[in-house]
C-alpha cells in the first residue's frame, strides 16, 4: 500500500512540473496586447505631428494693407504680410527720402491692418501741422506707449519734465492700458488729461 502511494505523488508531482514548464513557455499576452497599444499610440501621436507640421507648410500667409505717405519715395497702400514691421514697409515704398527725419518713426513696430504710416521731413516738427507717429484711424496721434522725448514734448501741456516722467513710468511699470492712466505719472492730473487726449492714443 506504502508503495502504491508513493507511485502516485511521483505521478502528480510530474503533471506539476511538465503543467508550469507548458506555462512557463507560452507567449504572455497582456505584454503583447499592451506593447500593441503603445506603439499604435506612438504612431497615432506621429501621425497628428505630421498632419499639423503639413498643414502649417500649406496654410496661406495672411495680408494687410497699410498706407505709407510722407518722407517716402513712393508713398501709397501698400499690401503687406501680416507680422511684418514698419521698416519693412519703407523698404516697400522705396525707402526714404534724403529729407526724411526718421527719429519720429518706430521702424520696429509690428504693422496692422488699415495702419498709416507718416514719415515727417527734418524740420517739420514743431510746426504744428501734424502728430507723429503711426495710428490706424483719422489723424496721426501720438503713441504714448512708444513716443521719445522729443515726440512726447509736442502734446499739449507736456514739458520735458513731463515727458521723462512718462518714459521713466513706462520703463518701471509698462505700457499704460488707458489714457487715464497717465493719472499715475506724477505732474499729471485729470485737467491734463482732458487737455491732450485727443492728441494721444495708447494702442
Amino acid at each position: 500500500m506504502l508503495e502504491k502511494v508513493k507511485w502516485i505523488s511521483y505521478i502528480a508531482g510530474g503533471c506539476i512540473l511538465t503543467t508550469l514548464s507548458v506555462l512557463w513557455f507560452l507567449p504572455n499576452d497582456n505584454t503583447e496586447e499592451l506593447q500593441f497599444s503603445h506603439w499604435s499610440q506612438e504612431e497615432d501621436i506621429y501621425s497628428d505631428e505630421e498632419v499639423n507640421k503639413e498643414e502649417h507648410i500649406q496654410a496661406d500667409p495672411l495680408w494687410i494693407k497699410i498706407d505709407i505717405k510722407g518722407e517716402v519715395k513712393a508713398s501709397g497702400v501698400y499690401e503687406m504680410e501680416e507680422g511684418k514691421r514698419v521698416i519693412d514697409a519703407i523698404e516697400k515704398a522705396g525707402w526714404l527720402t534724403d529729407e526724411a527725419d526718421e527719429r519720429h518713426v518706430n521702424l520696429a513696430e509690428t504693422l496692422r491692418d488699415e495702419m498709416v504710416i507718416y514719415v515727417p521731413r527734418e524740420g517739420e516738427h514743431g510746426e504744428g501741422e501734424y502728430h507723429f507717429g503711426t495710428d490706424n484711424s483719422g489723424p496721426t496721434k501720438i503713441r504714448v506707449n512708444y513716443a521719445d522725448a522729443i515726440e512726447l514734448e509736442a502734446i499739449p501741456g507736456i514739458g520735458p519734465a513731463k515727458a521723462q516722467a512718462i518714459i521713466t513710468y513706462r520703463e518701471d511699470h509698462g505700457r499704460f492700458r488707458e489714457i487715464n492712466d497717465l493719472e499715475k505719472v506724477g505732474g499729471i492730473g485729470p485737467k491734463s488729461i482732458e487737455q491732450m487726449k485727443e492728441y494721444i492714443s495708447v494702442d
